[in-house]
């Protein structure tokens, strides 16, 4: 999976660059199974680059971080930025989201509490659809990030919108999409 998010319209003015996200990863009768996971960060301001193999014969993340040597431990399951959207999406189909994940995040594990907070009807650029809306934020953190989820894209996230100290900081919304 490949996931691109760059800047469009007024928010150019204000940044530049883009942040790509890809993840390898196979599904098992436990779900989804990260393997490889990269991301290239050139929007924030803490850009980053990472490059991650999860070894789940040692329970081993290895890999870079910004040109530096990583080797982390992990427990299962535990998946990385992207994974985490797509187990998220089946667990929902199956109707038996859960409502704590463990998530790689460039140099660490966190562990995200997960709430379904409703339904709303959203409009993007891709269309206009009736959404569920999954809040997950990290233990310890301020910032909440929702993702509104579309049933009929098996559950794919049209709106993505981030909060930190309940003020809205960044929204990303779908432009296009392409089932394979």
């Amino acid at each position: 999976a490949r996931h691109a998010l760059e800047t469009t319209g007024m928010s150019r003015a204000l940044a530049r660059g883009m942040i790509e996200e890809l993840a390898v990863f196979a599904e098992n009768s436990d779900g989804l199974q990260p393997l490889e996971f990269s991301t290239t960060d050139e929007l924030t301001k803490d850009e980053t680059s990472a490059a991650i193999a999860f070894s789940h014969d040692d329970l081993q993340l290895t890999g870079t971080v910004n040109g530096e040597s990583v080797q982390i431990p992990f427990e299962p399951p535990t998946y990385d930025r992207v994974s985490i959207q797509y187990q998220l999406m089946a667990d929902l189909a199956r109707d038996c989201p859960k409502s704590v994940y463990r998530m790689f995040d460039i140099d660490e594990t966190k562990v995200l509490t997960i709430e379904n907070i409703g339904t709303r009807r959203i409009k993007t650029r891709a269309g206009t659809f009736d959404a569920v809306g999954i809040r997950h934020q990290s233990e310890g953190s301020s910032r909440t990030t929702t993702f509104w989820l579309v049933e009929e894209l098996g559950f794919a996230p049209a709106l993505i919108e981030q909060h930190r100290k309940g003020k809205l900081r960044l929204e990303a919304s779908l432009t296009d999409y392409r089932a394979l």
